[in-house]
């Protein structure tokens, strides 16, 4: 049982496909936590036909759709996976999987929202919830708080377990045409741009750490560093940072010369053990190939799937080579995606620089990366609770039995925000929001106050929304 209380607002025939087990999938502004569950809401905004390629479009609009004015909320979601869309030559694979055309993703893409890819298990609820259509439209794509909690049964799913999990590989994995006998080519060669490409391509990172493909791992590594904002400005292969031209046997595994040398060597391995000795390679290549000064002030790094022998963990800590799983660093790069100012490179610059070092290395980063993710929850709470008494103002001023009344005491205020949102706020807190929010360097309400009455505050304009 999963309690429900919030809802998202998508286009009417994008949750149609969702519930006909028609889609897996929807495209959202934002990036969407992986275990968030809410009321999957119909609304007729921006269901234009050129959205949806024409195959799809007349199985939807074949449906026994309700007339306007009778829409309704029939089933509610949870998210297992979300990925950020950034390249253009991946929407051609992707448009091909789903129900939207090209165009409209490409579209989505252009804008000045992002584009991620949600992908979401419904479930029926127990009783379908009425919608009224106009109030919701102007709220598409974004989480409406609903008037009271629901309980969501996961008794009826629209895709059992595994026709779920088929149809997120059919995403994530598409099928390639089938070659001639001549054509096709070996089983064993490994598929790396599909790794690359993927739109999950971050948790892929544990998966092939912890097996026997090394090269691919070396890729996966190179892009995960730029991604957290590491690039090489260098034009050496032997000393690089592409993650299509990785060094080889002969070249160290990853080097970034910007915001600061970091130089590293990565150990995939099924086995609980690595084999070899990175940390004795890793100071043998940098000196190899960086000069002695460029070496010993680059922060030094392993990412091994194994635990390294006693001899290496020695030649580690001597040399102040911190040693991390591919669990943290995929940990450390899905922070960077969520939250995408969350990442510090100088700080964790500090904590790779500072001990313990070897294997002990990893802890402390993944005690850095729960800092960071406390701090920016913390930051979110922090902004959404005060987007929220905004909205609050907004509201009540909208709302018909107020008549021409705009303005309202912190009583009137904290009453109606705790009816519609959560967690609940005291009055000494709303009264404190409300003075900060109407300071006149923020300027998002305003107030007064006239002799003998209490100060009341009026909404003037929107705040930006928390960050997820």
């Amino acid at each position: 049982m999963t309690l429900l209380n919030v809802s998202l607002c998508l286009p009417e025939l994008d949750v149609a496909a969702l519930q006909e087990k028609h889609s897996i999938v929807a495209v959202t502004q934002r990036f969407m936590v992986p275990g968030k569950s809410f009321v999957l809401l119909p609304c007729r905004a921006g269901t234009a036909a050129d959205r949806y390629q024409p195959a799809w479009l007349e199985r939807l609009s074949a449906l026994n759709m309700p007339t306007a004015g009778q829409l309704q909320a029939t089933h509610w979601a949870e998210c297992v996976f979300c990925q950020q869309l950034t390249e253009e030559s991946a929407i051609a694979t992707i448009a091909a999987q789903t129900i939207w055309t090209e165009e409209a993703l490409f579209s989505q893409l252009r804008s000045p929202d992002s584009l991620f890819l949600s992908f979401l298990k419904a479930y029926s609820l127990s009783e379908p919830i009425k919608v009224e259509a106009e109030p919701v439209c102007d709220q598409l794509y974004k989480f409406l708080p609903l008037l009271s909690y629901l309980n969501g049964n996961t008794d009826q799913p629209v895709l059992n377990d595994e026709e779920f999990a088929e149809a997120k590989q059919a995403i994530l994995n598409p099928a390639q045409p089938s070659q001639s006998e001549d054509e096709s080519k070996p089983e064993d060669e490994p598929k790396i741009e599909d790794v690359l490409d993927s739109p999950d391509w971050i948790s892929k990172i544990s998966e092939v750490g912890n097996s026997s493909d090394g090269h691919t791992f070396e890729k996966l590594v190179r892009k995960g560093l730029i991604e957290l904002g590491f690039s090489n400005t260098l034009d050496r292969p032997e000393a690089s940072l592409d993650p299509e031209a990785t060094g080889g046997a002969g070249g160290i595994d990853f080097y970034a010369d910007q915001p600061y040398s970091l130089v590293g060597e990565c150990k995939a391995t099924e086995t609980e053990k690595v084999q070899g000795d990175p940390a004795t390679q890793l100071h043998k290549l940098g000196l190899k190939y960086l000069s002695k000064d460029t070496y010993e002030r680059s922060t030094k790094l392993v990412v091994a799937a194994g635990k390294i022998t006693s001899h290496a963990e020695k030649i580690a800590r001597g040399h102040e080579i911190s040693v991390i799983r591919p669990e943290t660093l995929q940990s450390l790069i899905l922070l960077k995606a969520k939250y995408s100012d969350s990442i510090e490179l100088s700080d964790l610059k500090v904590y790779l620089q500072a001990p313990p070092f070897g294997m002990d290395a990893d802890a402390k980063i993944l005690d850095l990366i729960k800092r960071w993710e406390l701090e920016f929850k913390r930051k979110d709470q922090y902004i959404q609770q005060r987007s929220q008494i905004v909205a609050t103002l907004k509201e009540l001023s909208a709302q018909p039995i107020h008549g021409t009344k705009t303005s309202f005491v912190s009583l009137e205020i904290r009453a109606h925000h705790n009816a519609q949102y959560s967690p609940l706020i005291t009055d000494e807190a709303t009264q404190s929001i409300l003075t900060e929010l109407a300071s006149p360097l923020l300027g998002y309400l305003g107030n007064k106050q006239l002799p003998g009455d209490q100060e009341r505050f009026y909404f003037l304009k929107d705040m930006p929304e928390a960050l997820s």
